[in-house]
């Protein structure tokens, strides 16, 4: 179930992402998939308690949950609260250090923010897990500008543009 819950989730199918995932919790009522996918799917609909409500039952069971606790934080950063989104993206990278979504939003609100060293930081971090991924590359150009560190942002934004087509995988 949470196999097809993935797919309606991706292809905006959200009455059958939610209903797919909630059969997969029927079935293992601790499958963390079938939470994110729930989760997931609330937050693309606006549903924000109720994501709030799925993820939080599910860092219950798992509490060192980096994906969930990464979607709690994007959910919390959707309703403007920074400082929990901050905060989650934070406890997500440290409980999942090779998880790439923690790493880039927590390189990106921080790079919001201007904190230049720590948004440089995380961005290292995950251009290290994902060497091709584009935004990551950029948002540590951006990082390393904002430091005073304008030959490794001039470094990194040649290498993005001797392939200007390159897509994220």
């Amino acid at each position: 179930n949470t196999y097809y819950g993935a797919k309606a989730l991706l292809a905006k199918d959200h009455v059958e992402a939610v209903n797919l995932a909630r059969k997969a919790l029927v079935s293992d009522p601790d499958s963390m998939d079938a939470y994110q996918i729930l989760a997931a799917t609330y937050l693309e609909m606006g549903l924000l308690d109720v994501g709030i409500l799925v993820t939080r039952n599910a860092i219950g069971i798992y509490p060192t949950n980096g994906a969930v606790q990464n979607l709690l934080g994007l959910i919390f950063l959707k309703m403007g609260e920074v400082r929990q989104a901050v905060q989650l993206f934070q406890k997500a990278a440290n409980d999942d250090p090779e998880l790439f979504d923690a790493q880039f939003n927590l390189g990106s609100v921080t790079l919001g923010y201007m904190d230049f060293a720590t948004a440089a930081a995380r961005f290292e971090k995950a251009v290290a897990l994902r060497p091709t991924h584009r935004d990551a590359r950029m948002g540590l150009a951006v990082a390393k500008s904002g430091a005073g560190v304008s030959a490794g942002a001039l470094k990194i934004l040649q290498y993005l543009a001797a392939d200007p087509n390159a897509a994220d995988p």
